[in-house]
């Protein structure tokens, strides 16, 4: 079944013919206002439009208080019919949803022929992945636990893929900023009695609005300890230098590793 979406004063936006770098509709998996009430207002561009890959961007969310041009972007609001107007109307190379859940089901549920829809999932738990992700023709999972939870959803393997080039991020990171030592610091799942009970309600329980997901002690040793994760660690020559629990919070300390 797919999810309604809040409604809100619908838009409508008419946009000429396909520029030459492709025109890209984003939903966000919440309001671009969200994210700059959090502080991260600075990676908004970049992370909606990676290396400006497209000339046109326009970003819809239900929650979005009103239209506004920003982050080279328009950002807009609406109800879901307001989306498929909005979708004919620009006729955009690529649509992109971030979240399997509603993002997902609007993404999907109204959809254009001939325009591919790609749908990121970040977090494994059974009421963030909703079945509408089945009808993606790309879905992009951050872990192992994602990806069996998008198979379990009826997914066709041969339309997954994994996030990219996290080898060569790291070995940028290293180089550019040369630290002695990364931190890697997860709150975890049981650290606030709301997380659980917002999850077993089928509710967004993430408390910080930047966290993909929110890990157990057991998720996050098969995310993050899995044989893929720790290659890429190994080929981007960082190693683990100590990992510790306290007070529902694991760190994990690393470091370049030693010159052979």
């Amino acid at each position: 079944m797919i999810s309604n979406v809040l409604p809100v004063a619908a838009t409508k936006v008419k946009a000429p013919s396909r520029p030459q770098g492709g025109r890209l509709v984003v939903l966000p998996s919440e309001p671009i206002f969200v994210t700059e009430r959090s502080g991260t207002a600075c990676v908004i561009k970049n992370y909606y439009n990676p290396e400006g890959m497209f000339s046109e961007v326009f970003a819809w969310c239900p929650g979005e208080p009103a239209d506004r041009q920003d982050y080279g972007m328009t950002i807009l609001s609406g109800n879901r019919r307001s989306y498929a107007r909005l979708l004919r109307d620009l006729q955009p190379n690529v649509v992109r949803a971030y979240g399997g859940f509603w993002a997902s089901d609007v993404a999907c549920r109204y959809r254009l022929a001939g325009v591919p829809v790609v749908v990121s999932v970040h977090d494994p738990h059974p009421s963030m992945v909703h079945h509408s992700v089945q009808y993606a023709d790309l879905i992009i999972c951050i872990s192992q636990a994602v990806e069996r939870a998008v198979l379990a959803k009826g997914a066709a393997r041969q339309r997954i893929r994994h996030l990219p080039n996290r080898v060569e991020f790291l070995r940028s990171v290293q180089e550019r900023l040369k630290p002695k030592r990364w931190l890697i610091r997860v709150p975890l799942y049981e650290r606030d009695w709301r997380v659980p009970l917002m999850a077993e309600l089928g509710v967004d329980y993430r408390l910080d609005p930047t966290h993909f997901t929110e890990y157990t002690q057991e998720s996050f040793a098969e995310a993050f300890l899995s044989f893929f994760c720790l290659l890429e660690l190994i080929k981007a020559r960082i190693v683990v230098a100590i990992q510790e629990s306290l007070f529902n919070t694991i760190k994990v300390w690393l470091r370049k590793e030693s010159p052979s």
